[in-house]
């Protein structure tokens, strides 16, 4: 089974499991319009039962080996969320980060962290995600990591949204971010 480390830090940043006390302050951040409608499977509103579910969900798929969420903290705040879902070919990213932390460099130095603990584990050789053509931030930050994007062109559903939306894939491959960290 593949595992990846419990924590993760970085320069400004924890990335921990979630935890139970987290969820108010999970459903507190995530509870905006602007951030859910950007995800696919998360709901709006967002309460406090929700974040519940999806820290014991979390927590439920760790032990299995079938999602790795983490909290990401800076100075012991909630922050945002990333996470991996392994599969059987490519593993697939996902992360938002509390709006009033946008434009911080946050959930780059995040993700760059996440990205750098999936491919130093087994089994992980390529990296995938799922972008809203209308969501420009997320686009630029895949970029900047190095995915490139897709010939597939998706219809991406999002709960927050009630419907689908356009979208596209992004992919990064273990050697394009070896090559690319060598560069840095």
């Amino acid at each position: 089974m593949n595992t990846m480390r419990e924590e993760l830090k970085t320069e400004r940043l924890l990335l921990r499991p979630p935890r139970l006390t987290d969820a108010g302050a999970l459903a507190k951040k995530l509870n905006d319009r602007d951030i859910l409608r950007m995800t696919g499977t998360l709901p709006f509103p967002y309460f406090s039962l929700c974040a519940d579910y999806w820290i014991y969900k979390s927590r439920a798929e760790r032990r299995h080996g079938t999602a790795y969420h983490y909290i990401i903290e800076q100075k012991e705040e909630l922050v945002g969320s990333c996470g991996l879902f392994p599969g059987k070919k490519d593993w697939e990213l996902g992360y938002w980060m509390a709006k009033n932390h946008w434009q911080k460099g946050f959930t780059s130095e995040a993700v760059q962290a996440l990205l750098k603990e999936a491919f130093d584990t087994p089994g992980c050789n390529r990296i995938t995600a799922s972008v809203f053509d209308d969501n420009p931030a997320s686009i630029n930050l895949l970029m900047r990591l190095g995915f490139t994007r897709t010939q597939k062109n998706d219809t991406l559903y999002s709960l927050a949204r009630g419907s689908t939306a356009p979208g596209h894939d992004y992919a990064l491959a273990a050697h394009q971010f070896a090559q690319r960290s060598r560069e840095i």
